[in-house]
């Protein structure tokens, strides 16, 4: 193998085994062959892809910043990458909504604070109403706290 060829293997070889012992699970594949939309770069590069992502998470690798080809300046080495927020959003699992709670004015703070160690997102209310339950929908809120109880009920 060509010396240059050579030393890109090695650098590759203790990339790969870097990845590995930090992240054993992860699913690594190496294409040295791949360069599409890489034109630009001068040395390693990568794509990112997740199981069940319809393309690619990210893309990046080592080019040359700042030189002038056709004077031969070669530039400044440099590395980036580019994930693409759309197909991440994409591929990232759906966590459903937590539930909405309303809380009528004066609702204790420890009643909150233990509806919010269930996940619930709170909504206090800032000043009495003559129908919690009627504020609770207008506010959005499936849950209303009522006086005297721990648990929410639902607003129907």
């Amino acid at each position: 193998m060509p010396a240059e060829a050579e030393a890109t293997r090695a650098r590759l070889t203790e990339t790969v085994r870097l990845i590995r012992a930090t992240a054993p699970e992860l699913k690594l594949t190496v294409d040295p062959l791949e360069r599409q939309g890489f034109e630009y770069q001068t040395g390693l590069s990568f794509t990112l892809f997740a199981r069940g992502a319809r393309r690619e998470l990210g893309r990046g690798g080592r080019y040359r910043i700042g030189g002038e080809p056709g004077n031969g300046v070669q530039g400044e080495p440099a590395v980036g990458f580019s994930l693409f927020a759309d197909a991440i959003l994409k591929a990232a699992p759906v966590k459903p909504a937590a539930a909405r709670v309303y809380l009528p004015f004066g609702t204790p703070a420890e009643a909150a604070k233990a509806l919010r160690a269930k996940d619930m997102i709170t909504v206090s209310g800032l000043v009495p109403v003559a129908d919690a339950t009627q504020e609770a929908r207008r506010l959005g809120c499936q849950y209303v706290l009522t006086a005297g109880s721990s648990e929410p009920a639902p607003v129907g």
